[in-house]
């Protein structure tokens, strides 16, 4: 009768703990801060990689074109967890601003080409969380759609290029784009407080035309 006791006591605790061990926050805002590689180029807007390319009768100059500089980015992101391995998020992401430019010739004026962006991303996503035994962190995979809102000031210059050898040519473009992308991240999640988490993300929205535009950051959740 005792050793059923016993039985039944261990049997009582140890459902107490799994049960404690899943218990999950259901309900999560927070923000985060990072760095981001935008991935436009100057064919995004249409211009090529080898602008900055000429062929004189005793000289051929090209001057490669810096990729953008990374920038500062930041988000805010609001979560619902219904299932232990299951969540969904919104969150909203701005990517900062980067610029890049150069230029050819004896002054560097022959040929010169600037472009400074920006990237900013509502994204609605799945979250999958790996099942394990603990509360207090998680590790999880994103997959979504981002819509992605984009801006782009571009200046270009030549003076001496056939067509531009008597009147200098230029080009200035100011646009902003909109458009859909597929977005996926790979995440971890460490409580430090009863309501309140360290989260740190690298996510990725794919694009069409140049490289992925990335993002790596550092977070913190309020969780209930």
């Amino acid at each position: 009768m005792r050793a059923l006791a016993n039985l039944v006591a261990v049997i009582v605790f140890s459902t107490g703990a799994v049960a404690q061990a899943q218990d999950r926050p259901r309900f999560y805002v927070g923000a985060a801060v990072g760095q981001s590689k935008l991935g436009q180029g100057l064919s995004t807007v249409g211009i090529s990689e080898n602008f900055l390319s000429l062929s004189l009768p005793t000289i051929t100059v090209t001057q490669r074109i810096p990729p953008l500089d990374d920038a500062v980015a930041w988000k805010v992101v609001a979560g619902f967890r219904p299932r232990r391995v299951l969540g969904a998020e919104l969150q909203y992401v701005n990517f900062g601003e980067a610029e890049t430019g150069a230029g050819i010739g004896p002054q560097v004026d022959w040929k010169t080409v600037t472009m400074k962006t920006h990237t900013d991303a509502t994204v609605l996503t799945a979250l999958i969380f790996i099942p394990h035994g603990s509360s207090s962190f998680d590790v999880y995979g994103k997959v979504g759609v981002a819509k992605v809102e984009e801006s782009f000031d571009v200046h270009t210059r030549d003076s001496i290029t056939s067509e531009c050898l008597v009147r200098t040519c230029t080009f200035a473009l100011d646009v902003d784009q909109t458009e859909t992308r597929p977005y996926v991240g790979i995440g971890g999640r460490f409580r430090i407080a009863r309501a309140a988490a360290v989260r740190a993300e690298y996510e990725i929205i794919d694009r069409d035309v140049g490289d992925n535009t990335t993002m790596l950051s550092v977070g913190v959740a309020w969780e209930r």
